[in-house]
């Protein structure tokens, strides 16, 4: 069989979720990152292009990583950062445009006092999710209310015309490493794999932190080869969602 090239997308690792500054990586997340990139050291990957998102998170997840690769000939490229591989604004629904719609769908209203009264961390996470899950359907489907941020189509194609370009200007048989976030993945997996909006999202809601999801490339065919994917996180309790 002939060769494929590989392009390897990466969520970024655990960043700081409830805290003040959202975008930098927790504790925890660096060790993900660092763990990630002991994991490529051994099994000796090297890329042709890194590239990551815009935010601190990406680009602290790819350095932290890329410090654990062991000085080769080669070394590893220059970090290119990319605009369209950011992640959504899904979550700018949840400031003010958020009463507005909490009128047009008394459920949100439900789920968003739930969130408030929620007392433990773990039932913060839980009903923040609910709630999350519930806005990112009507965005999904530009429904009234969901106009005060980018919509999830324009979104999508922002990011596959990212991937459009790397796969075009790929060497065979190269490797292409992406870091982004949940919604850069969601939005790749929404155009290759399932073709659904909807089950794309139902994938992406379990796309964990610094996890790997691979694509195999030829030409103008992609194909999934492996789906969030945690082989450098041996220990369960590295393993989060947020």
């Amino acid at each position: 069989a002939p060769r494929m090239s590989r392009l390897i997308i990466v969520r970024h690792a655990q960043a700081s979720f409830f805290d003040d500054d959202y975008d930098n990586l927790s504790d925890l997340g660096r060790q993900q990152s660092a763990l990630l990139g002991k994991f490529w050291d051994q099994h000796g990957l090297n890329p042709s292009r890194v590239i990551c998102g815009p935010r601190r998170r990406h680009r602290q997840t790819v350095e932290l990583a890329a410090g654990e690769i062991g000085a080769r000939e080669t070394g590893w490229p220059e970090v290119e950062v990319r605009e369209g591989f950011d992640e959504h604004k899904l979550d700018r629904l949840l400031g003010e445009p958020l009463e507005g719609l909490k009128e047009l769908y008394p459920e949100l209203r439900v789920l968003s006092d739930r969130h408030q009264a929620a007392e433990t961390k773990s039932e913060k996470l839980r009903t923040f999710q609910l709630l999350f899950e519930a806005i990112g359907k009507l965005w999904r489907e530009a429904a009234p209310g969901t106009e005060a941020t980018q919509s999830w189509q324009e979104y999508k194609q922002g990011v596959i015309r990212e991937i459009g370009e790397i796969v075009r200007n790929a060497e065979k048989n190269s490797t292409q490493v992406v870091v982004t976030s949940v919604g850069g993945v969601t939005a790749v997996l929404a155009e290759i794999v399932s073709r659904s909006d909807e089950q794309a999202f139902e994938l992406g809601w379990r796309i964990r932190n610094s996890s790997v999801t691979e694509f195999v490339f030829s030409g103008r065919k992609i194909t999934l080869d492996t789906f969030n994917n945690l082989a450098h996180l041996p220990e369960k309790q590295h393993w989060t969602f947020r």
